[in-house]
């Protein structure tokens, strides 16, 4: 998996790779070997199969 940070509406163009290791209704966890401020909104790009994906599948997400 991919992540960018959001600054306001722009994603910054630097993009990290994490692991996303648990999920639910509520929140999620992410594994990675950078540090990340509370309260910052990420763009996670889940890392899909070519023949599997029909379009790119992003999920939107604050550090909490």
């Amino acid at each position: 998996m991919g992540y960018t940070i959001l600054q306001g509406k722009y994603v910054v163009k630097t993009v990290f790779l994490g692991a996303l290791i648990s999920l639910s209704e509520k929140g999620a966890q992410l594994q990675s070997p950078h540090s990340l401020e509370l309260l910052i909104n990420l763009k996670l790009k889940l890392l899909i199969e070519p023949g599997l994906a029909i379009e790119e599948e992003h999920i939107y997400a604050k550090v909490l």
